[in-house]
């Protein structure tokens, strides 16, 4: 695996993916996510945006926010760890972005940054059951489902295809 250095910062047709752990409270708030719950407590997300910047140095998560232009309007990103050079993504858009194909290209740009820069070979993802909508995401990007995980979440997982 190869783990950058420097926070990457990636270029998207519409969107761009920067280092979210240097937004604020306020602007991360509508969005902050830990567990599958979203966080209402300002302390609770000020905790989580230094444990996103800590994972990196620690090479154990790698947490983009996802920009239209410089509005933060989701997060996209590898986390808990690298072992057998597998990454699991997770990411969360705000409802006011949702179905206009924002993750679908942050989704793009993570798997293309996963493959080629990070060196993985698998990566995997969770989802609710009946989050309709991140399952055709998941789906329509190439990964499988592998079945019912604990707390009625799915488990999905996508091969590293043959790179040129």
């Amino acid at each position: 695996m190869h783990f950058p250095k420097q926070f990457p910062r990636i270029q998207g047709p519409r969107i761009v993916l920067a280092d979210i752990s240097k937004v604020g409270v306020d602007e991360f708030l509508p969005i902050a996510m830990k567990g599958g719950k979203m966080l209402t407590d300002r302390e609770k997300v000020a905790e989580l945006i230094q444990t996103l910047g800590r994972d990196f140095g620690l090479q154990k998560t790698l947490c983009w926010g996802v920009f239209l232009e410089t509005k933060l309007i989701g997060m996209f990103g590898f986390f808990r760890g690298f072992a057998n050079q597998t990454g699991e993504v997770g990411y969360m858009l705000h409802a006011k972005y949702r179905g206009k194909g924002y993750m679908n290209e942050a989704l793009v740009l993570g798997l293309n940054y996963g493959w080629h820069e990070l060196k993985l070979t698998k990566i995997t993802a969770f989802t609710a059951a009946d989050n309709t909508p991140s399952i055709n995401l998941l789906e329509s990007s190439g990964f499988v489902c592998t079945g019912r995980e604990k707390d009625n979440y799915l488990g999905f997982v996508i091969h590293r295809p043959t790179l040129d």
